[in-house]
């Protein structure tokens, strides 16, 4: 959306896009965002800006920055982590054996894989002008770089205190302590994914006044209404996308 522009636009039937540009010059000047008696070109040039510094904010504070909430990145790792957990349990085995399994898979399915998938994003976030070799260089070293080097840290963590707790209060209770510090690291991640998207979000209020304003703007139906009136405005089957 920053390089919009709806002369590079596609038509379902290019015959109908001087009636598509015409509806765009009226609404601009319609909502005064323009002169009434400007051209259209000045009017479509516009329209390009207002798409290209309103419609990127307007759409991360309504979807937010996050592709996946936590509660949808939650149920994808439960389903691969705790399977495997219950695989291992048997009623012959030890509480205390339980209780180390169970404290190896819920810190890697409550938060470590949802933080991997925060980080996957924000880093392939900023590929998206990338194009050919260097788009593929930069998602390699996604992997090298945001993906490896974590999981072998938390997996290397993990196992060695899963291994003390087998026979050591004191690894059980690392391995414990271990538990909150990724539980701590996730709430902090999505926490701040939240706040981010909810100072991009509009408040109510100022959705209502420019509502309000926008209905203001609406000229009365009939013979009183301007000459760039919605009543200008030619109607086509003809649906334009970027």
């Amino acid at each position: 959306l920053e390089d919009f522009s709806v002369s590079e636009s596609s038509c379902f039937d290019e015959n109908d896009r001087p009636i598509v540009y015409r509806n765009i010059a009226v609404l601009m000047r319609q909502i005064e965002a323009v002169p009434n008696d400007c051209s259209e070109a000045v009017a479509l040039e516009a329209f390009n800006q207002l798409v290209r510094t309103e419609l990127p904010n307007a759409i991360a504070g309504s979807v937010g920055r996050q592709v996946l909430k936590y509660r949808y990145l939650l149920g994808l790792s439960l389903a691969m982590d705790i399977p495997e957990l219950l695989d291992g349990l048997s009623n012959a085995m030890p509480v205390r054996y339980i209780v180390r399994d169970f404290l190896w898979f819920v810190p890697m399915a409550v938060a470590f894989w949802p933080m991997i998938a925060v980080w996957m994003q924000v880093w392939s976030s900023r590929c998206l002008h990338l194009r050919g070799c260097v788009e593929f260089l930069y998602l390699l070293s996604l992997w090298i770089f945001v993906i490896v080097p974590p999981f072998l840290l938390a997996w290397g963590v993990l196992l060695t205190l899963w291994t003390m707790s087998s026979e050591s209060d004191i690894g059980m209770a690392a391995l414990a302590c271990t538990n909150l510090v990724f539980f701590l690291g996730a709430w902090l991640t999505f926490r701040t994914r939240a706040s981010t998207s909810s100072k991009l979000r509009p408040r109510s209020g100022e959705s209502d006044g420019r509502a309000g304003e926008a209905e203001a703007e609406i000229p009365p139906s009939g013979n009183e209404a301007p000459e760039s009136s919605a009543g200008d405005v030619e109607t086509s089957e003809t649906v334009c996308s970027v």
